[in-house]
């Protein structure tokens, strides 16, 4: 038998996307892409916090590297 990380359920998901709440049934075993995931509100601001830290990161790097020179 092997292991399916997703698992075989239909699941009924429920989010917070652009303000709204959204409910979709999401079939983990039959699903070939993503397109239709309904993406957190959260996680998306999460993940722009983290390009902006990220950002952040490589210019202090870069003055900090620009003062040893």
């Amino acid at each position: 038998m092997l292991f399916d990380p997703f698992g075989n359920d239909v699941e009924m998901l429920e989010r917070n996307v652009n303000g709204r709440k959204v409910r979709i049934k999401w079939d983990w075993r039959n699903f070939k892409s993503t397109e239709r995931f309904p993406v957190d509100d959260n996680l998306i601001n999460w993940v722009i916090g983290q390009e902006q830290a990220l950002k952040e990161c490589f210019l202090c790097l870069d003055e900090w590297v620009y003062k040893l020179n």
